[in-house]
């Protein structure tokens, strides 16, 4: 194995700046990933010449699931490539910060209307933050570069729920970058996370359950769910029969008016299939320590509704 490729320099100052190589002398099929990299070289004020830039793109093997009794496993090849960057470098008498960038993003639903307060986010990065009142996104210090920006309800934006990107945008260095994005259901990747189903007909509820103090979240609890009547035009709760059956995922219980969800590790709980204009009732224990039970009515159009319990000690 060896590598090949241009050497980049600046030589008015007698700088290196790039190397651009790949790998040569790999099996045919791994060439198909491109194997190599790139480097970039920086040289600062104070003398020193910092790495602050780089990519490397490697075959990953992957052999066939499925095992033919006359021949080999077929190998196959795909590219991993990862990288990194280097934002600020300290010394006693010097520090350097990379030139970065900013993002503005005016979010938009299927109407054009403003989707203030809305929770979007830089796909698989800590850049994060919620619209203002005309529905854009402020973001400062971005590092330039490639992004798909994601955005979610407002009500879920703690849940850590993925989704389907809104836009992909290149931000540019030493300056703002800005973009328009329509977010066709700010909803819709909730409903793709928790209800697998979706929410044909019905109302699911998505929520958190937290400890006594309020903040630390709790994994592992058992929240039930229990159906206690409908409403009426007009009217409050008056039965405490219910016709419909209340489903929870990732299975249901057809013959029941209860179900029971345990928390995640993130202290999530879901029930996804909730009937549409009834009363329900939900309550958590974990350990000794329990909730008092929360009545909530759901309306008769499809909806996600949040709801958190919060334990206290007996």
């Amino acid at each position: 194995m060896d590598i090949e490729g241009p050497l980049w320099a600046d030589t008015a100052r007698r700088e290196l700046r790039d190397i651009e190589f790949k790998y040569v002398g790999l099996d045919s099929k791994m060439n198909r990933a491109s194997p190599g990299g790139h480097i970039e070289f920086r040289a600062l004020p104070n003398g020193v010449v910092l790495v602050d830039d780089w990519t490397l793109r490697l075959p990953i093997a992957r052999r066939d699931t499925v095992e033919h009794p006359f021949l080999h496993l077929e190998v196959r090849y795909r590219p991993q490539e990862t990288g990194g960057r280097v934002v600020s470098a300290k010394w006693p008498d010097y520090t350097w910060s990379a030139p970065m960038g900013a993002l503005e993003a005016v979010l938009r639903d299927d109407s054009g209307a403003p989707l203030a307060g809305a929770f979007a986010k830089l796909d698989n990065t800590d850049y994060a933050g919620h619209a203002d009142a005309s529905g854009t996104l402020h973001l400062l210090d971005v590092l330039p570069g490639p992004y798909a920006l994601s955005a979610v309800d407002s009500a879920f934006a703690d849940l850590h729920v993925g989704g389907e990107p809104a836009a992909h945008v290149e931000v540019a260095e030493d300056g703002v970058t800005r973009v328009h994005a329509t977010v066709a259901s700010p909803l819709a990747s909730v409903v793709s996370e928790f209800c697998t189903k979706g929410l044909t007909g019905t109302t699911s509820s998505v929520g958190r359950l937290y400890g006594d103090d309020s903040t630390s979240v709790v994994s592992g609890g058992v929240v039930s769910a229990r159906v206690i009547g409908h409403l009426m035009p007009g009217k409050q709760s008056q039965s405490r029969q219910a016709d419909s059956a209340l489903a929870h995922a990732p299975g249901s219980v057809p013959d029941t008016l209860a179900a029971t969800s345990t928390t995640n590790d993130d202290g999530v709980f879901v029930f996804c299939g909730l009937p549409p204009g009834a009363v329900y009732s939900i309550s958590a224990t974990s350990g000794e320590d329990r909730t008092a039970p929360l009545e909530t009515p759901t309306p008769k159009t499809r909806q996600l509704i949040r709801r958190n319990l919060y334990l206290v000690k007996p």
